[in-house]
């Protein structure tokens, strides 16, 4: 994960990786002997990282930085490949997605609204391919399972959904929640699907085939919410919110099915 402190970013990455797993012997269940894992710094010295996002099927992490830059860092060398500007100096870049099924795009967005399309060249080059209009208040992106759209939010209670091909409009949610939307994501296998969490402390479904600005689906949770997520089927969906609030949904049942947090709530609207 990044981190930041109180005189601002930390300027390095921590990966964690995986060594070790032993299961209890069968005869004693209930002793476990859990993964042990390792922290390990990334050279990241020469950045000021301040989200990244692995690649899916290589040993390459895209990461956006406070002064306008994204970079790709291989995670088995442990160096910063190559970076370009993305925005201004002073524009960091808040919102990182690679592509579905062209796995070698990413898609940026900056701190003031501007959505940017780089292509790499086998993990070792960067290049700006399509800079889309500005979406005003906006720092977090996420593109569809076809890769034909992505839809953008953030300090706003709107959604922006763009072709992204042509850069058109796709719809517009305007008040699509009472409060901020931190986060929007598309479903896995659904390319019209999406699911919105908000700071309003609910969590919505969205289909892009119906017409209109209303969710089919709506959920209450008990804590202002930070991120979702689909399951790999999706099937279910993941919401964390402050205060260690985690709750996963089925959406067939509509009912939590699982929380971190001692209460917690879901209800239709």
């Amino acid at each position: 994960t990044n981190s930041a402190t109180a005189e601002g970013p930390c300027p390095c990455l921590s990966l964690t990786i995986w060594l070790d797993q032993r299961l209890a012997p069968r005869h004693s269940l209930r002793r476990w002997t859990y993964p042990t894992y390792e922290a390990i710094a990334l050279d990241s010295s020469q950045l000021q990282p301040r989200q990244f996002e692995f690649h899916r099927s290589q040993p390459c992490v895209a990461v956006g930085t406070c002064d306008g830059k994204v970079a790709l860092l291989n995670w088995e060398e442990n160096k910063v490949v190559c970076s370009v500007s993305h925005s201004k100096k002073d524009d960091g870049v808040m919102g990182l997605c690679w592509l579905q099924k062209h796995s070698s795009y990413v898609l940026g967005l900056s701190n003031t609204g501007w959505p940017v399309l780089f292509h790499t060249h086998h993990e070792t080059k960067l290049k700006q391919e399509h800079r889309y209009r500005q979406l005003k208040d906006t720092n977090s992106i996420h593109c569809n399972m076809n890769d034909t759209c992505f839809v953008a939010s953030g300090m706003s209670r709107n959604m922006f959904v763009t072709d992204l091909y042509t850069g058109d409009p796709v719809r517009f949610f305007e008040n699509a929640h009472q409060g901020h939307i931190n986060v929007c994501k598309f479903a896995h296998h659904m390319p019209h699907i999406l699911l919105s969490c908000s700071l309003d402390t609910t969590v919505k479904l969205w289909d892009l085939r119906v017409r209109g600005s209303r969710a089919v689906l709506s959920w209450r949770t008990d804590k202002p919410n930070v991120t979702v997520c689909f399951s790999p089927n999706d099937d279910k969906f993941l919401v964390s919110g402050i205060d260690n609030h985690v709750v996963q949904h089925e959406l067939a049942a509509r009912v939590p099915i699982s929380s971190s947090s001692s209460s917690s709530s879901s209800s239709s609207s």
